[in-house]
């Protein structure tokens, strides 16, 4: 024999009443281009509080020396820019007629996401996604994925890299940089971010 309960009807209207949901707005954010030649860092600051991707746009950077390295690091409002927290990251690139070259270490004070590249006249167009994988009181966990190519005449050269990174709180600023103990500079390129954040209405 089988026995059934008898359930009231489920009424989506109260239910909604209920939850008292509040409307929310979602905000579209594309900072200009600063432009890198001449510098051998720039900051981009004021990112707001966001579960949604951030993208770190990178558009045609070369760095004036054949050690072209170039990283970033990150930052929260009340920290500043850190060079302290935990980051592992793995870098790789490759061309057609080529093997693959890997990087990985952890550093913990940058993400170093174009490594091993030896010419000064390398360019790379590049986006980097920044996504918050948690939040919890003292830590806020994001990862970094980037994916590009070096070089408009050789498209072939494929490069990407990713890196994961704990802070104390939201992530605010990013900090866009060469090796300044070379003496090195950037002598091209531009930067830029993109994001949608959701303000309470």
């Amino acid at each position: 024999m089988t026995v059934r309960a008898n359930k009231p009807a489920f009424n989506i209207r109260e239910k909604l009443t209920e939850l008292k949901h509040k409307p929310v707005e979602l905000i579209s954010v594309h900072t200009p281009e600063i432009f890198l030649s001449g510098s051998n860092n720039q900051t981009i600051e004021g990112i707001h509080e966001t579960d949604h991707p951030i993208y770190l746009r990178i558009n045609a950077s070369s760095v004036s020396t054949a050690g072209n390295m170039q990283k970033i690091r990150f930052g929260t409002e009340k920290d500043g820019i850190l060079s302290t927290s935990i980051y592992y990251w793995q870098s790789s690139y490759a061309n057609h007629n080529s093997t693959t070259s890997v990087y990985n270490e952890n550093p913990g004070s940058f993400y170093n996401f174009q490594y091993g590249w030896t010419a000064s006249g390398n360019i790379f167009y590049t986006i980097i996604k920044i996504q918050r994988l948690a939040k919890a009181n003292t830590t806020n966990r994001y990862f970094a994925q980037m994916i590009g190519v070096a070089n408009s005449g050789y498209p072939t050269y494929v490069n990407q890299s990713c890196c994961r990174v704990d802070l104390p709180g939201p992530l605010h600023s990013i900090d866009f940089y060469t090796d300044t103990t070379s003496g090195n500079t950037f002598d091209g390129g531009a930067i830029s971010v993109q994001y949608i954040y959701e303000r309470n209405l």
